[in-house]
């Protein structure tokens, strides 16, 4: 195999051979490597089907494209509206309501690097949305105008159904200046061509929104600089089913629920604080006096002129802590709901007799004031932003 001058097969040195072997051995790694350690190419998407969808829950939109691949994430975000909420979210609980930019995950499941499937997040609100495909560390592609949502067609009209009108108080949230400008009484609700199921009665001054924030151990109620919020008062029309009320789309009417409504073409949000009868109300100020019960140290906080800030009616005129009576303590039975389970026991518990000036407008059979009934022997619930103290009535005087 070696001649006398050292060449394999009479034709190449051997340490040629030998240097050739580990140049193609050198080769073959590289070859290797490069095709394990290189930069992915980026995912690109054909086709969505389908690309216009109805507001509902379980969407699922297929799709076609090129070097899709598993550890992909998708993003949406509003089109052109990269600050506009995505869900519906009551403003004081949602902490994303005033970020610059809102994204919402949606599922991304993959077959292959050409078949994948995206399941959107439900209770999405109507609009056009963006696709943002992004790795562990970076966006990679990104699909602008990709789905269209389209609000959920009304229920079909039931004849038979009974119908109610009602009050209802609140305040339109989360508006810019513009759009508060534009909320006055007399608008129809909502406005544009669809069926109208209600008015604006009055409305207030525009004031600076509020959403509640995390501190630390406590959460605290702050003001925003560029959102603003209308209190208002409407003429609602809705369906009666069992004892709720609903509006036409399927919205139920009621304290702390959200209603979608329309200001001048702009979709704006109403948060609903009370309901009341449709009949004329003129409400007195009544004194009251109540006795509370509760663990020494809460009684304590108590003061005159302390103002309820309790869920409903108007803020601007709440019930008022006037006088301050006799305090006491006896011990009794404290009820403490515990994560394990309810704890009884006897305890040392403070007694305090004060006089409230409440605002109460008349109803069937007797007085009320935020959906609480005024009579003697009823409970009645006060708060404020340092405690809540649940009291018995004794005496309710109301002028003539």
């Amino acid at each position: 195999m070696i001649d006398q001058e050292g060449r394999l097969f009479g034709g190449v040195n051997l340490f040629d051979a030998v240097a050739g072997v580990v140049v193609l051995i050198m080769l073959a790694l590289g070859v290797a490597g490069y095709r394990i350690l290189r930069v992915p190419v980026a995912p690109t998407i054909a086709t969505l089907t389908p690309s216009t969808v109805t507001a509902g829950p379980d969407i699922r939109i297929a799709v076609k494209g090129d070097n899709l691949l598993p550890y992909l994430r998708l993003y949406l975000q509003r089109t052109n509206k990269p600050s506009a909420v995505m869900h519906d979210l009551n403003p004081m609980t949602s902490f994303d309501n005033y970020a610059l930019v809102n994204y919402t995950q949606a599922r991304f499941l993959v077959e292959s690097p050409q078949l994948a499937e995206i399941r959107l997040p439900d209770n999405l609100l109507p609009g056009t949305y963006d696709f943002i495909l992004q790795n562990e560390a970076n966006i990679v592609a990104v699909r602008e105008a990709a789905v269209v949502v389209n609000p959920p067609p009304p229920p079909p009209p039931r004849a038979g159904d009974p119908k109610a009108v009602v009050r209802v108080r609140g305040a339109f949230t989360n508006l810019t200046k513009e759009v508060a400008a534009k909320l006055a009484a007399g608008a129809r609700l909502p406005g544009g061509s669809a069926e109208s199921w209600g008015e604006i009665l009055s409305v207030k001054p525009p004031a600076p929104a509020e959403v509640r924030l995390d501190a630390g151990e406590k959460s605290i109620v702050s003001r925003m600089t560029n959102r603003w919020q209308v209190g208002a008062e409407l003429r609602a029309r809705c369906d009666v089913d069992g004892f709720k009320c609903y509006l036409p789309g399927g919205a139920l009417l009621a304290p702390g629920k959200n209603v979608q409504a329309d200001a001048g073409g702009t979709p704006v949000i109403f948060v609903v604080s009370e309901i009341a009868p449709d009949e004329p109300e003129r409400a007195v100020n009544a004194s009251v006096t109540i006795r509370l019960q509760d663990r020494p140290e809460v009684l304590a906080l108590i003061r005159e002129q302390d103002a309820d800030v309790s869920p409903g009616g108007d803020r601007d005129s709440p019930a008022r802590i006037v006088a301050l009576g006799r305090r006491s303590e006896r011990t009794s039975e404290l009820n403490e709901s515990l994560i394990d389970g309810t704890v009884r026991g006897p305890e040392k518990v403070g007694v305090l007799e004060c006089t409230l000036r409440v605002p109460v407008t008349k109803v069937a059979g007797g007085w009320s004031y935020r959906s609480q009934v005024i009579k003697a022997g009823a409970a009645i619930v006060f708060q404020t932003d340092a405690y809540v103290v649940r009291g018995t009535i004794t005496s309710v005087t109301v002028p003539r």
